[in-house]
């Protein structure tokens, strides 16, 4: 048999707990604080990526589409203002997929938005990430 002495005693768990869990830990132990999931205050990889990246593919499309419009040729242009257009849709369902908590389809979206954007740069020659 194993004597811990006596307390204070912590119990650190790993993961989340199910609400049967936190139930037995109230019901089966003195407890001094209520049982926390601290897990709940880490940000995910996923998203920090979206609010690193959606600040600069917006400031990036901006920059390519003023760089655009300024080329002056209304015919040749418009195929690129509609691929922008598509790139901020994208942006536009990163952040909606995020508040959602749909983390994985946030990252790809912006992955997508970023594609545009980079498809654009090779074509026009121009860097709007600068």
């Amino acid at each position: 048999r194993m004597s811990f002495e006596t307390g204070p005693h912590s119990i650190i768990i790993t993961g989340s707990l199910h609400f049967t869990e936190s139930d037995a830990v109230r019901t089966l132990t003195i407890n001094v604080d209520e049982p926390t999931d601290n897990s709940e205050n880490i940000q995910k990889i996923s998203v920090n990526m979206i609010k690193r990246y959606t600040p600069k593919a917006k400031h990036a499309i901006k920059q390519m589409k003023d760089i655009i419009i300024q080329e002056n040729s209304p015919s040749l242009n418009k195929g690129s203002i509609e691929v922008l257009d598509n790139a901020e849709c994208y942006v536009d369902d990163a952040e909606r997929f995020l508040r959602q908590g749909k983390h994985e389809l946030a990252v790809l979206s912006i992955g997508y938005a970023e594609g545009l954007i980079d498809a654009l740069r090779f074509q026009k020659g121009i860097n709007p990430w600068s």
